[in-house]
């Protein structure tokens, strides 16, 4: 079932089941506005990718939009040990999330988005135990690029 959802400055449509795609426009600091194009797939688990564009559609470099970093590279700062669990435990979890995968979700009401990890290839038990040391990250963009908020 398709279903969309449509702003001034903000659409996102359901493409298929499986897919989705976001489009935001967001100020920038100098000069016009971008697009913000966060397509993601779920098979079963989603991934996502970003691309900006220019008012004309131009694409521009999103490679290092995340605090210098690309979002696949966001992964490794997607887990984080609890005070409770060992660095022994807390390694094997970290261990159990291959191949790393990243989805991205653009906020409608505001110029953020949330980044979470995927977890594809795990048990329903074992996505459990990973949950445990999962973070989501939201960040903010301050007119060039996206930082932690």
């Amino acid at each position: 079932r398709r279903s969309s959802d449509l702003a001034q400055d903000f659409v996102q449509i359901r493409l298929s089941s499986a897919s989705t795609l976001q489009m935001k426009k967001l100020p920038m600091e100098q000069g016009d506005s971008v697009l913000c194009v966060v397509k993601t797939f779920a098979g079963p688990e989603k991934e996502s990718e970003l691309h900006l564009f220019t008012q004309d559609w131009k694409a521009l470099d999103a490679s290092r939009l995340f605090d210098g970093k690309s979002i696949g590279e966001l992964a490794g700062s997607l887990v984080q040990k609890p005070d409770t669990m060992s660095e022994t435990r807390f390694a094997e979890l970290k261990a159990m999330i291959e191949p790393r995968m990243v989805s991205a979700l653009l906020l409608q009401n505001e110029n953020s988005l949330v980044v979470r990890l995927s977890l594809p290839l795990l048990s329903a038990d074992d996505k459990k135990a990973v949950n445990a040391i999962k973070l989501q990250r939201s960040f903010k963009w301050d007119g060039e690029t996206f930082k932690e908020s």
